[in-house]
């Protein structure tokens, strides 16, 4: 549901210009009104009471929850929201195949050292539970989402994060970026330049990849 509250939301916002130039009150009212068109199919089913007090339920939790991302979007460096919900079919890596689904992609704005603008992509996963980059780490990571999605871009890559939404004191943007101030609460576990990440990670998935595809099954605990 949080996916698809936001992905109606920055459909319709677009820019974080445009969302500093709307009033709280602005933004609380087109939130509410996300949140009506992402429940839309759920309302439908309501038969009880019993039905309308959880739907109710929901709607607060979401309004609760997103408010507060709201201001962390806010906070950023400017942004556009290039893809939202993005399918990508028959994607390449190694001999595989694959069919994968962006979470989203945001246009940013850098500065290089001889002082002209470029362009470049962070690309976002949203988790409402707890995750870390950590987890994007070692021969056999347990979370290559976002690894694969950095590694099948076709675009140079400013930041990969976990846009986690969730209550309290962990809500925020974490992850890797190519330089300093793209990403408001950086990774310490960054060891490497982002593009040697990725290569490192084109590689990793690859292996991954090649393994499956060959059968391989040697019993090998990770932890």
């Amino acid at each position: 549901m949080v996916h698809k509250v936001l992905e109606e939301f920055w459909g319709r916002v677009q820019t974080q210009s445009a969302l500093k130039a709307m009033s709280a009150d602005e933004r609380t009212l087109l939130l509410g009104e996300c949140i009506e068109h992402g429940l839309t199919k759920a309302s439908a089913m309501v038969r009880t009471r019993w039905d309308a007090a959880y739907l109710e339920t929901q709607r607060q939790r979401l309004l609760t929850l997103l408010l507060p991302w709201l201001t962390i979007e806010l906070a950023r460096p400017p942004f556009r929201v290039e893809l939202s919900e993005k399918n990508f079919d028959d994607v390449a890596i190694g001999p595989l195949r694959l069919n994968v689904r962006v979470d989203r992609v945001d246009v940013t704005e850098s500065l290089a050292e001889d002082g002209s603008e470029s362009e470049g992509r962070v690309i976002l996963d949203y988790k409402t539970g707890e995750a870390k980059p950590g987890q994007w780490l070692s021969d056999r990571p347990d979370a290559p989402q976002l690894p694969l999605y950095a590694v099948i871009s076709d675009k140079l890559l400013d930041g990969v994060a976990f846009a986690q939404i969730r209550a309290g004191k962990n809500m925020g943007l974490q992850g890797f970026q190519a330089m300093d101030g793209v990403l408001p609460k950086w990774a310490s576990n960054q060891k490497l330049a982002l593009g040697e990440q990725i290569a490192d990670w084109r590689r990793v998935l690859t292996q991954l990849a090649g393994d499956f595809s060959e059968g391989r099954a040697t019993v090998s605990p990770k932890n």
